[in-house]
């Protein structure tokens, strides 16, 4: 009997605020939560460290030009591949933005993750649950 409705976002930017508050805030929550955390939450912190990460390193360090290039490259014929997949069932409309949607998420997330670890400490430290969040 319960019924739940799902508004996407309308923009890429309020996409990106939506998804880096995400990241902020799970920093939070595993420290509120010890335990909670899973593998799937660590992939988009890991991904946006090693965006920015390998560009600076890459601008620094000329040889891990190409290394960072072919992760880029990997990520983006992963992203084209599930993007078809889902276009394939869901319909072709959407097929040149979802890889970019994806990108959104991913980075949005992570980076809002280093956001939280930078305001609130470490993930794994714990917290008391009364202490106010702001």
């Amino acid at each position: 009997r319960i019924r739940s409705t799902y508004y996407a976002r309308p923009t890429f930017r309020s996409l990106w605020r939506q998804y880096f508050q995400y990241g902020h805030w799970k920093v939070r929550v595993f420290q509120k939560v010890p335990g909670s955390a899973r593998l799937r939450h660590w992939v988009p912190p890991l991904f946006a460290l090693c965006v920015v990460g390998g560009l600076l390193a890459s601008i620094l360090i000329p040889w891990l030009r190409l290394a960072y290039l072919v992760g880029l490259l990997v990520y983006l014929v992963s992203s084209l591949l599930v993007s078809i997949r889902i276009a394939a069932r869901a319909g072709w409309r959407m097929i040149l933005k979802l890889p970019a949607v994806f990108a959104t998420l991913h980075l949005a997330y992570g980076l809002g993750f280093w956001s939280g670890i930078l305001r609130f400490g470490l993930p794994w430290r714990r917290v008391r649950r009364d202490v106010p969040t702001r």
